[in-house]
């Protein structure tokens, strides 16, 4: 056991002075093998081999040697128990593999590390989030990246992490991120490539796996404006909003027509039980994802993603709600809800700075 312990505390002393002690970077498969011999020869044991030899990966990484470190990040993976020592073992070999260019093999082993480690080890798998996510941004392919950086902010928040962690800075590089992406109008609550997406802010768009759809206008337009705001209407309801001078059966036959072109535009958006038509459920509205996140934020004690947060949530209030309804009863309620979840993060965000 002796054995062992000197050559991890010779390996672990090597890794954290960013090069090896009396031999040369060449030689890091060769302290792989040795330390191995040690870890898994003559029946000694180890409490564990894979964190040491994750730690000091993670050390010659940062001391520029990225093929060293990929030499121990594999080795750690081979010995490594099902879970969080997985997780971490992946994770750095996805990190070893981003900076040397193997873009599929970092995304692979980063996936790994999200799967082993969700649950047991939210910081790793946050960390992991977080690496997938920001190549496409930097990119400036939002489009893609929103979903696994929302997921990164999530597991963070799990983690009980001090002040001082490193992984505080990943934090911080998500909600940076996330707001790049709401600035340019990606979807906040998952990427833009996943589904029907409606926006209301700064006037009526609609998108299907992130492609814009041209509604007619008109009745359609307006049908789905009304339908993103309340999520299910009655039918009596809507034909009144739509053609208030018109006799019911002939405002029905016209319904069946607006209900036919939307489908026909943009798919099942809309959906008719009866004598109600609904929002189909998978479809996302940028108005409603706003106000469940706002009230969170704005309830939330300040903490260290305060201010990164609000600046997010005001940047996507790209305009007012609804502008080619600025005169229609059935708008009002919603216009003047936005406007003041508006102010309320202005004064929030206002208030952070000043503190």
């Amino acid at each position: 056991m002796g054995g062992t312990r000197s050559v991890l505390s010779a390996a672990v002393t090597e890794s954290v002075q960013g090069r090896p002690a009396g031999r040369d970077v060449c030689a890091v498969p060769e302290l792989v093998a040795e330390m191995a011999a040690h870890l898994t020869g003559g029946g000694e044991a180890c409490a564990a081999p894979s964190a040491t030899l994750v730690a000091a990966a993670r050390a010659w990484l940062a001391a520029g040697d990225a093929s060293g470190a990929r030499a121990l990040g594999e080795k750690a993976l081979s010995l490594s128990a099902p879970g969080v020592e997985t997780g971490r073992a992946a994770l750095v070999l996805g990190h070893v593999h981003a900076v040397l260019g193997d873009s599929r093999a970092a995304a692979t082993h980063l996936r790994t590390a999200v799967d082993a480690a969700r649950g047991s080890d939210p910081a790793v798998a946050a960390e992991a989030l977080v690496l997938l996510a920001l190549p496409t941004v930097l990119r400036g392919e939002l489009g893609s990246a929103p979903r696994a950086l929302e997921e990164a902010r999530q597991a963070l928040e799990e983690a009980v992490l001090p002040a001082d962690h490193p992984l505080r800075a990943a934090h911080a590089a998500a909600e940076v991120a996330l707001g790049l992406c709401t600035a340019h109008r990606v979807d906040v609550a998952g990427p833009a490539t996943s589904g029907p997406v409606v926006r209301l802010l700064g006037g009526l768009a609609v998108s299907v796996d992130g492609q814009p759809v041209e509604l007619p206008a008109g009745a359609a337009s307006t049908t789905v404006a009304l339908l993103a705001l309340r999520r299910a209407v009655h039918l009596e309801e809507l034909t009144e909003v739509l053609w208030p001078d018109v006799e019911p059966p002939v405002a029905r036959r016209r319904l069946r027509n607006v209900l036919t072109r939307v489908r026909h535009a943009a798919g099942p958006i809309l959906v008719r039980h009866g004598d109600r038509i609904e929002l189909s459920e998978e479809v996302e509205v940028d108005h409603h994802v706003l106000e469940t996140r706002a009230r969170r934020v704005l309830a939330a004690p300040e903490g260290a993603s305060h201010l990164a947060e609000l600046t997010e949530l005001l940047a996507a209030h790209s305009g007012p709600l609804l502008p080619e309804a600025a005169y229609d009863e059935w708008a009002r309620d919603a216009r003047a809800q936005a406007e003041a979840r508006e102010e309320a993060l202005r004064r929030a965000l206002e208030q952070a700075r000043a503190g």
